[in-house]
Parts: structure tokens; sequence; C-alpha cells
């Protein structure tokens, strides 16, 4: 009988024991994925009852609970991580069909939308950061505001004249590539600026007259009052033959080229023999340029054989002479043209002096570009040979002494010849497309030589947009491309344009600390409080005073996500699928949810004078909130409040400024 009663009470334990553990988790779970929807729960209400019909089981009711419907069973799911992550106990779910379309309401705004919420706010960085670039790169068309930018970059303002902003996402390897031509011609264009017409210039559509902003104006001036110096002349004069070495130009072409007007022919207030030295190497060396391509001056047997034949010298003697005397050449008071009929031999030996040494500079200078066009990155060897035989060449060329043994070269136009071995360090960069240390060698080297403190105007907007035109060109990605918008983005500091502006409209952010009340009578009740960063629109206008008030309209409050990852420095976060959006240590124990960052508002801030900070207050709708606390989450919805906040300016992007009149 004792047998019979222990295995009565053993089956009847087993038969408890297999009523609790009645499902399997494996086959439950492979069942429970097959019912899914791209890994979430479906809207489909015959896959919704059945994984109900599977969890149920996995529920304890309290005894007499009738409430074990699919409801019910859902929300016991709430706070499991693992089922959390497919929409299981995230909001309610009612099995009843009459109310089924309520549901699906409810679980897509209870979704875990991480993966779409960061795809979505990629593509809004990536459009967002194109059409700030768009804009900065349009704005330069401006003439009035940037006169010398088509003259420093005319590859990329012919473009930007032929295509449309709307385009922008089709063209912009091509404007990348108009950049790169621009900066591989750089010491060809710098010295065109002796183009710029000091009173403004001529608008091609209405024909009419237009003056330049004030900046502008300032910095044109300041570039031609130093073009029109000694130092600027040969600074200019030296990047002109440095462009002629390094795009293959013959050496004749080139010393006429800086024997011409804007360069050494006509140095303002020069004693007249420095430019009647340059002028009378121009007309020697171009009267035995060759016409053969890859050769520079007829060769010497060439020459010999024109000296000999009595017909053919007294022409090339007379055609001499008469340049001479057009010219009105003189040295040291003495008639070149004059000297040149009573004897002719030491003309003739200065020409023979140029032809004889050519010869090493030329195959120099050809192995340097064949070298380039090959596409090899360390030029070095190449450019130190072409400014060894620059250098040797030159001697011969400016030793005049052959003609009348009092004549000497003027010592300043062989500084000339010292600045082309500086310009051709950076001709090095340039060739192997290390533009921002070609930028930043053209800096030291302008500043060096440009004392102006007038001038400076012009040397920052040539390191501003020569940068952003550098770091374009090598944008490979999104993080690239902004770090070209940064170097020409407002600054540090740039809260001072609007508080010295009499209008100013911003692409503006904020980041501070904010109180929100119930109701605009704050004796009401606080609401809530914390880090603050919006970023809209704002409308200053200074008084001149103490305070700059401005009116600010708020579209995105990024000040639960600042907050964050103020606490966690080193933060990334994990999308629903367990894949990393960054490459730093520790994860984000966050869903990201449609709601958490709009955040409208319409506030007045009043800057505090010489300094970043602002107060304000204002109506404010908060974003929707996610608190986490272990597993489980908490959603406090938008509301409408009344803000008041102390925060630090940080101006973007300026689209309409007008200075405050003194």
């Amino acid at each position: 009988m004792k047998n019979k009663i222990k295995i009565l009470i053993l089956v009847l334990t087993i038969a408890a024991i297999s009523k609790s553990y009645a499902q399997v988790a494996y086959y439950d779970a492979l069942k429970i994925k097959s019912y899914l929807s791209n890994g979430q729960i479906p809207d489909d209400t015959t896959k919704l009852n059945s994984i109900y019909s599977i969890l149920k089981h996995y529920v304890v009711f309290a005894e007499n609970d009738k409430k074990d419907n699919l409801t019910t069973v859902m929300s016991a799911f709430a706070g499991n991580s693992f089922l959390n992550q497919m929409g299981i106990g995230i909001g309610g779910v009612q099995a009843d069909n009459k109310t089924m379309i309520a549901s699906a309401v409810s679980f897509v705004g209870n979704a875990n939308v991480t993966s779409f919420a960061n795809g979505f706010s990629n593509y809004l960085i990536k459009h967002g950061t194109e059409e700030l670039l768009i804009a900065i790169i349009n704005s330069l068309k401006d003439d009035k505001k940037y006169p010398e930018f088509k003259i420093l970059f005319p590859h990329t303002r012919l473009l930007l004249d032929n295509f449309d902003p709307s385009e922008y996402s089709n063209v912009l390897n091509t404007i990348k590539e108009a950049f790169d031509k621009d900066l591989q011609q750089l010491l060809g264009d710098i010295p065109q600026l002796t183009t710029l017409d000091r009173s403004g210039f001529i608008d091609p559509v209405t024909k009419k007259h237009v003056d330049y902003d004030k900046d502008a104006k300032a910095r044109v001036n300041a570039i031609k009052d130093f073009i029109d110096t000694d130092a600027g002349r040969l600074l200019i004069s030296a990047m002109e033959v440095s462009n002629g070495f390094i795009t293959g130009q013959k050496i004749p072409d080139i010393i006429h080229s800086v024997s011409g007007n804007g360069f050494l022919g006509d140095i303002p207030k020069a004693d007249p023999n420095v430019t009647n030295a340059i002028r009378l190497l121009d007309i020697v060396s171009y009267s035995i340029r060759s016409n053969i391509a890859g050769k520079d001056y007829i060769s010497l047997a060439d020459f010999t054989t024109l000296m000999t034949d009595p017909v053919s010298s007294k022409i090339y003697l007379g055609l001499l002479y008469q340049q001479l005397k057009n010219e009105k050449i003189t040295i040291n008071g003495n008639a070149l043209a004059g000297m040149l009929s009573s004897d002719a031999t030491g003309f003739i030996k200065f020409a023979k002096q140029l032809i004889s040494k050519i010869d090493p500079l030329k195959t120099s200078i050809s192995a340097f570009v064949n070298a380039r066009k090959k596409g090899e990155k360390d030029l070095t060897t190449y450019l130190d040979a072409v400014i060894q035989n620059a250098d040797q060449f030159f001697t011969s060329a400016t030793d005049i002494s052959v003609i009348n043994s009092t004549f000497m070269f003027p010592d300043k136009l062989e500084i000339v010849i010292q600045y082309v071995s500086n310009t051709l360090e950076i001709v090095n960069d340039i060739c192997a497309k290390n533009y921002s240390a070609a930028v930043t060698s053209s800096l030291t080297f302008m500043s060096d030589n440009i004392k102006s403190q007038n001038s400076s105007g012009f040397v920052k907007f040539f390191v501003k947009y020569g940068s952003f035109a550098a770091n374009l060109i090598q944008a490979q990605k999104p993080a690239d491309a902004e770090a070209a918008i940064e170097s020409v983005a407002l600054p540090a500091g740039s809260y001072t344009i609007k508080q010295n502006s009499d209008f100013n409209i911003s692409l503006n952010g904020y980041i501070g600390y904010a109180l929100d009340f119930k109701h605009f009578d704050v004796s009401q009740g606080l609401y809530a409080n914390g880090i603050s960063a919006p970023v809209g629109f704002s409308f200053t206008h200074s008084f001149g005073g103490f305070f700059t008030p401005s009116i600010f309209f708020s579209v995105i409050d990024l000040g639960s996500v600042v907050a964050y990852n103020l606490s966690n420095p080193n933060t990334s976060t994990t999308s629903s699928s367990g894949t990393n959006t960054s490459s730093t240590t520790s994860s984000m124990n966050q869903q990201i949810k449609l709601g958490s960052l709009f955040s409208p508002s319409a506030q007045v801030f009043f800057g505090i004078r010489k300094t970043p900070i602002v107060v304000g207050a204002g109506w404010r709708r908060t974003p929707t909130l996610f608190y986490s606390s272990g597993s489980t989450y908490t959603t406090v919805g938008a509301k409408s409040v009344f803000n008041i906040s102390a925060l630090i300016d940080i101006p973007i992007f300026t689209l309409h400024n007008t200075p405050l009149k003194n």
C-alpha cells in the first residue's frame, strides 16, 4: 500500500511539473520568430494571436485572474530587454479585432525606431552639410564681396556661374576638380591680382558700375598698394617665373611676361636703370627665341650662321636696334640703340651667353614636368635641380657687363631669383596635392613680405578660402566635408558679429541650462529642468547697449543627447540589430524615438555685451522624453511650457548681416 502511495505521489508530481514546464523554449522561439515581420511583432491579427498563444504560457497570473488576454500578456513582458527589442512588452496590444487599428497606432508610437532614427538623422546631417556647403560656395560668386575669388579660383568660378544650386549633388565632384585645377595653377593666378580695379567692376548683366563693399574695397586697395611697391612686384614676378617653370613655358616667354606692365617692367617710382635693365634682357632674349617645340632658344650654331651672313646679320641687328630705340632704353645715361649702332660686339656676346647657358635649366625643367605628368609624389630632387640651374642661368642672364664694363644688373632684381627658390618649394606641395601645406607655406611667404597692416585682410581671405578649397578637394567622407565647412564657417567668438549688427539672421545653436515651468505663472511650479541645446533661426537687432536682443525660433533640441555625452564622453549608439554606429568604447543604453528631438519654440534672448552668454524666456514644446532604469523605459510625452534659459550663443552660419552704424 505504501509503495502505491509513493508511486501516486510521484506521478502527480511529474504531472504537476509537466504542466508547469509544458513549453519548450527552443521550439517556441522558432515558432515566434516565424510569426515576426522583419524581426518585429507583426500587424497581422492571426500572427499576433499565435504569438499570444505561446507567450501566455510564460506568464504567471494571480489566482482567479481572468485578464489573460493579448494586452495583459504582452504587458507582462515589459522590462524584458531581450523581447523588448522585437516590440514585445512595449505598450499594450488589443486582441479584439475591433480595436486592432488602435493597437497598431500604439505599436508604431512605442516601437523601437533606433535604426530608423539613426538612418534618418544621418540623412539629415548629410543633406544639411551639403546645403550649408553649397550656400558657402554659392556666396563666393558675389563680386561685390569677393572680387579676388574669380582671379584666384577661375575654373571654380566659371563652373559656379553655369550650374544651379539644385544640381549640387551632381556637380560636387566637378566642383572639387575645379578647385583642384585652380590650386595647381595657384602661382600663376596670384600675379593676376594686378588686374583688380580699385574703383569696382561692371556688372555683366546690368552693364552698370558696381562698388565693392567696405571690406572688399579695403582688401583690393591693400593688394594694389602692395603690388605697386618694389617688394610687391618682385614677389608676384617670382611667382610668375615659378609658374612658367612648372608649366613648361619657354624661358624667353617667362622673361617676356615678367618684363611687362604689372610686373618688373613698370615698377612705380623705380630707378630707370632697374626697368631698362629688365627690358634689355627681354628684347635680346626674345630676339633669339626658337619657334620649335621643346626648344627655348635657337642653337648656337644657328645663331653663328646668322651672324656670319652679311645680309641676315644686318637685318637682325637692325631689328634689335629699332626695338631699343622705340623703348628708349638707357642705362647710366647711355642710349643702348646708339651703342649698338656703334659696336654690336657686346650685344652679340650677350645673346650667345644666354644660348650657351640655357640647356641645363631646360633639361631640369623638362625632367620635372615629365615626373609631374607621371604622378611621382616626391619631386624634391627635380625641383632642387631646377633651382640650381635657374640660379646659374640667371647669373649669366643678368651679367650685362659684356655689353659695357660699367653696366651692372640692379641688385634688387636678383631678389626675384631668391624668391623663385621659395615659391618652388610651394610647388612641391602643390604637385603632391598636399594643398593644406601649400596654403600654409604661401601664407608664410606672403606674411614675410607683405608688411602693410591693411593687407592683412587679403592674407586672411587667401588662407580662409585656400584652406576651404584644400579640405574640400581632399574630402572623402562627410567628416572631411565638415572639416572644409569649419574652415569657412563662423569661428568661436562669432557672437560678437550679432552684437554689432543692425540686423542679423543666423542659423543658430545654443547650449546651457533651462528651467521649464508648467505655466507662464512660474509660481505654479517647475515642470522640468536640465541641459538645453536648441537649434533654429535667430533674428537679432543690436542697439549697441549692454544687452543685444534676439528673437529665436527653434526646430530641435539636442539637450538630452548633449547631457548624455557630457556624462559619457566615450559613447557609441547601438541599433536594435546590435550594430555600433561609431568606433568609441561604451554603448548608449537608449532607444532613439522620433519625438526625442523635435522641440519647436518661440523665445526672446538677450545677449550680454562682450560675452557669449544669453538669457531669455518664451514658449517651448518639450520633446518626448525617454528615461531608462535598468531595462525599463519610461516615456514622458511632449508638453507646452514656459521656458527660462541661460545659454551660450553659438552662431553656426550667418544668413544676413547689416553692420551697426557708428
